[in-house]
């Protein structure tokens, strides 16, 4: 039987040949790739948690953008070029992120049926090849049968041909082989593995289909807004400044939610979203503030700009915050500009455009004569709110966890085959996987005297 299987054999083997396609498999399956690819989309990822996202709408919104180009540059600081380059202030559109994903998805795939084809062939109880490699070929090995000793002892399995399973008649020992694996905990534990990264990258893309962030939306008592690509009412029912708290609605679903300044609560169930959970609240800012609306002599409304960035409105909504010196609005077709304070309980300074002049320096009032135009003030109280609402978080951390796992028993369980053939006076050792040099040397350096 033994002299069957040395001659069935080619001479020249296979896995020895130049094969362009198994060089590469090897390279773009390699482990490096995929760790590389993994450390790439995890810190883009992190760094989406961290950066407040641009608007999904742009530049659609001025006075939003603006509020959140100021607020990005606060947290980036002098990073902020770099990371407006990569993208980093808008993941979920990063057209490099979804080639980096897409890429890591194949080889995630491809990698999972190789290591799922190598569990099922482990009952193959032949010495065939498959990705060994002849690392060492020597006329001073230990017996066969001595080396299956010593790697069972070492909790290998271990696969003997017939001559290889005891001391041989043969003193030469040819035609005895061994396959030596730790399948099939060492595969299971691949297999994990890449079934959490897989079920990560799913979480990744559900939020990038379905999720979105909104990093700043003011609202007041007095209308509620409309949360973007979330298309929920949010609603301001009260606000209490002596507490820092204030209580929000979302239009159409179920109880109020009470928030803390600087705090966020996480909602579980709101019907309107796709999927009902994962939506998250955070109250960031309470703001006193205005609304200021302008009339002429007749009665007639006139339009007021809060800034440049916004679009001239018959009535608008001026907060003021604590470290602001006051906020400038202009009432162009009476060509006046009004500096609205929050100093001494809060004034009104009003100059005439161009020339500045002061017309009148003030408290301010429910209503202000200027010449031909009246101002209108109702004082009002708004927040500042953010919302994130990412249905993929779940399976990103649970994937993230198994994923971890099967890490822990690959670095601490690595797989590895080894396959040990005897030709009389000299043997061949053919291995695969990490560390097996080290194993083979083992063998070979470590013989019992």
């Amino acid at each position: 039987m033994s002299s069957v299987s040395s001659s069935s054999r080619p001479v020249a083997d296979a896995l020895e040949q130049a094969d362009p396609w198994r060089v590469a498999w090897q390279v773009v399956t390699h482990d490096v790739l995929v760790a590389a690819l993994c450390l790439l989309i995890g810190l883009t990822l992190a760094a989406g948690y961290i950066l407040p996202q641009s608007p999904a709408g742009g530049t659609a919104d001025p006075l939003a953008y603006s509020q959140w180009q100021i607020h990005a540059r606060d947290v980036a600081g002098a990073f902020y070029d770099g990371a407006s380059v990569l993208g980093l202030f808008n993941v979920a559109e990063a057209f490099w992120l979804r080639i980096a994903i897409a890429v890591l998805l194949v080889l995630l795939l491809l990698r999972l049926v190789d290591r799922a084809a190598r569990l099922v062939n482990m009952r193959d109880g032949s010495d065939t090849l498959r990705d060994e490699e002849r690392l060492r070929v020597t006329d001073s090995a230990p017996a066969v049968a001595d080396i299956a000793r010593r790697l069972r002892a070492r909790h290998y399995r271990v696969i003997s041909s017939p001559a290889g399973s005891a001391e041989p008649a043969d003193a030469s020992g040819s035609g005895a082989w061994l396959v030596v694996d730790r399948a099939p905990w060492a595969e299971l534990c691949s297999i994990l593995l890449h079934v959490g990264l897989l079920v990560a990258l799913a979480g990744v893309l559900l939020n990038g289909m379905l999720g979105w962030d909104v990093s700043r939306q003011q609202i007041d008592t007095d209308s509620a807004a409309i949360l973007q690509r979330g298309n929920l009412g949010l609603r301001l029912d009260s606000v209490d400044e002596s507490r820092q708290t204030a209580v929000l609605h979302i239009q159409g679903d179920g109880s109020p939610v009470a928030l803390v300044l600087g705090a966020q609560a996480q909602l579980n169930w709101v019907s309107q979203l796709p999927l009902p959970c994962c939506l998250t609240l955070r109250l960031s800012e309470i703001v006193p503030g205005f609304h200021i609306s302008a009339a002429d002599a007749t009665g007639r409304p006139l339009t007021v700009t809060l800034s440049s960035y916004a679009e001239p409105a018959r009535d608008i909504l001026l907060t003021i915050r604590r470290d602001e010196p006051g906020r400038l609005v202009a009432v162009e077709q009476s060509k006046l500009a009004v500096l609205v304070s929050e100093a001494d309980g809060g004034t009104v300074q009003v100059y005439a455009v161009p020339s500045g002049n002061v017309l009148t320096d003030t408290q301010i009032r429910p209503s202000i004569a200027i010449s031909d135009t009246t101002l209108l003030f109702k004082p009002t109280t708004s927040v500042v709110v953010g919302a994130h609402y990412r249905p993929g978080d779940w399976p990103l951390w649970g994937g993230a966890i198994l994923a971890l796992v099967g890490l822990i028993g690959v670095t601490a369980w690595p797989m590895q085959r080894l396959v040990v053939r005897n030709h009389g006076h000299w043997t061949e050792f053919y291995a695969n996987g990490r560390r097996v040099r080290r194993v083979i040397r083992d063998l070979l350096h470590n013989q019992p005297s």
